[in-house]
């Protein structure tokens, strides 16, 4: 094989590659599941902030709109939040009803209800709700976000709608656009485990194999007392030591395999049946049960459709 011959099938085959990775038709029965796990936790987070509408948005609030914007301008004096309709509406009857119109649209896409409106809106809702107040959201709001974005691309959003209007083509369960959400939302996922990964590397603590000592030793947000197990490494027996130390690399270890491993069709089972300890074991730790339920149930977008049936 000459040189031209090699690079024209390389060409070819990467062609290839990349059109059955991106454009192969794919179920969407995966995007049914992601879109109940992203409306049920966006219908969580939408509840628990309802107390506190008045408290944080109202006319008296703590978290006026100029306030916000202040805080959230860079040096250059450039605004670093986007747009929100709950700039618009101060007073408590105002922000409760908006509110429950939110909740109501939310819930609506979640049962599957005129999607292609319903999801639109949904990811509106959210992002208005973070970028109302971001420094009141949590690690939550991001996943669900990106969720909800890229579910809009499927075959149940507004822009398959739309195409469908225009060649009146009937809905499909099996679609390109069910590929390219699905594999949308997979990349994501996979360079949000690296990029926690790769952030840990930064740190001394995950390094020298502490990092989950200093998890353990804060009191304000582990769901259970851990003080036991970190003074185990104080002591002159090792076994907390080692306990401590191989939990922390383990845990670096998994983030960053998952981002390169997860592709491989043998190894996946795997990596998605150890999600469920690993993100168990990060509620304990981090006192947030949301950000475990929301990831394991994000990796449903890994599953076949035999897993997901």
């Amino acid at each position: 094989m000459n040189i031209k011959t090699y690079f024209s099938s390389l060409i070819a085959d990467t062609g290839t590659c990349w059109n059955r990775f991106w454009f192969w038709p794919l179920d969407r029965r995966p995007l049914d599941w992601l879109r109940i796990v992203a409306g049920c936790v966006s219908l969580y987070l939408l509840a628990t902030l309802t107390p506190d509408l008045n408290t944080y948005f109202g006319e008296n609030g703590l978290l006026p709109v100029e306030a916000v914007n202040r805080v959230s301008t860079n040096a250059a004096g450039d605004s670093l939040r986007g747009w929100s309709y709950l700039d618009y509406f101060t007073s408590s009857t105002e922000l409760l009803s908006v509110h429950v119109l939110g909740i109501a649209v939310v819930a609506l896409f979640t049962l599957g209800w005129l999607t292609p409106a319903t999801s639109l809106l949904s990811l509106v809702v959210m992002l208005s709700t973070v970028h109302r107040a971001p420094m009141i959201t949590t690690l939550v709001e991001p996943v669900v976000t990106l969720v909800l974005f890229y579910w809009c691309l499927g075959p149940g959003g507004p822009i398959a709608w739309a195409a469908r209007a225009i060649t009146r083509q009937p809905m499909q369960r099996v679609s390109v656009w069910a590929s390219v959400s699905l594999r949308l939302i997979q990349v994501h996922v996979a360079l949000l485990y690296g990029t926690m990964g790769l952030s840990k590397l930064l740190s001394d603590t995950w390094w020298n194999g502490t990092g989950i000592w200093w998890l353990m030793a804060r009191p304000e947000s582990r769901l259970l007392n851990l003080a036991g197990m970190a003074e185990l490494t104080l002591g002159t027996t090792p076994i907390g030591l080692y306990l401590v130390n191989s939990w922390t690399h383990a845990v670096v270890v998994y983030e960053l395999a998952f981002a390169v491993l997860i592709w491989n069709r043998t190894l996946r089972p795997l990596l998605l049946g150890w999600s469920i300890v690993h993100w168990i074991g990060i509620a304990i730790l981090l006192g947030q049960p949301l950000l475990a339920v929301t990831m394991i149930g994000v990796n449903a977008a890994f599953m076949t459709n035999d897993t997901t049936r």
